[in-house]
């Protein structure tokens, strides 16, 4: 315990390391919004003084494959999650699907880094969950020492919240549960729209 408090008090740090060097101050949200949740939302009002400007971006066809539910499904369900976010502070950007429309193929955090660095002639620096740095999806991460040293890493708490058990709460019929997740707005799109094509038979 005292081991990850030392590496989360350090990437605090790192935090404000980053404020000084980057001019631009972006911070980039990758999300693969199947469906968002308020786990994502609290990440992203964490973040919110750390960074000039917070870039949240749907995942555009995950490598995994997306299920049955749509980029545009998800990415409406994104702007929903974050409707009452400053708009000049928390932007939606569809940076992984202009990646993959001129490349043809899913990219890496990394890859889309540099992407934005390419396009924008800035640096952005990733966003992440406390639960996704500390687990194996990290150590797998795509180049993840150079998205560190090239970039930066922000890590803020989250609060838990998995979107594969947001979906076996839709199967269920647990709306209550489902609105406790994800928020009133998502949780409607969710049971008027996409209830019974997207997660269940």
């Amino acid at each position: 315990m005292k081991k990850k408090k030392n590496q989360v008090d350090f990437y605090k740090q790192k935090i404000t390391l980053i404020k000084k060097e980057y001019m631009n101050k972006i911070g980039f949200f990758a999300i693969t919004a199947n469906p968002p949740h308020l786990g994502h939302l609290k990440v992203v009002q964490q973040a919110l003084d750390k960074f000039d400007e917070i870039w949240v971006s749907p995942v555009y066809i995950h490598p995994m494959g997306e299920g049955k539910v749509t980029y545009e499904n998800r990415l409406e369900m994104t702007k929903l999650l974050f409707a009452e976010m400053p708009k000049e502070k928390v932007k939606i950007k569809e940076i992984d699907k202009e990646y993959q429309e001129l490349n043809g193929k899913p990219p890496y955090s990394y890859e889309l880094l540099n992407f934005i660095k390419e396009k924008y002639s800035f640096n952005a620096s990733l966003i992440l969950g406390v639960d996704n740095f500390y687990s194996e999806k990290w150590k797998n991460f795509y180049k993840h020492h150079k998205v560190t040293k090239d970039f930066g890493v922000a890590l803020f708490s989250d609060i838990g919240i998995h979107s594969s058990t947001i979906r076996e709460l839709i199967d269920e019929g647990k709306w209550m549960k489902v609105e406790v997740a994800c928020g009133k707005a998502v949780a409607d799109f969710l049971k008027n729209n996409l209830a019974s094509v997207a997660y269940g038979d």
